[in-house]
């Protein structure tokens, strides 16, 4: 089963600031979920990221958001993978 996870647009989205992983990240608050900001890649690599978060989808809950000129891909704080991906 392929899940494709939702592309945002920025304004889309809110955005906050978090402490996770002892240091301030980037968090959004997304259709009543909170995810966490894993990478962010300029647009002419945003194939290469969708892709990485089209795998990260089949076991978590993840979104991809793009401004003018960067996409992120980011997941869901829910996730049991959210710590371990964090300390990449």
């Amino acid at each position: 089963m392929s899940v494709l996870p939702p592309v945002i647009h920025e304004g889309e989205y809110n955005l906050f600031k978090f402490w996770f992983n002892n240091s301030v990240q980037d968090g959004v608050y997304y259709h009543n979920e909170l995810f966490y900001r894993l990478q962010t890649v300029a647009l002419n690599h945003r194939a290469q990221l969708y892709h990485q978060a089209c795998k990260l989808a089949q076991h978590d809950t993840v979104i991809v958001t793009t401004s003018m000129d960067t996409c992120s891909v980011w997941i869901s704080l829910r996730s049991p993978s959210a710590i371990r991906l964090s300390q990449n």
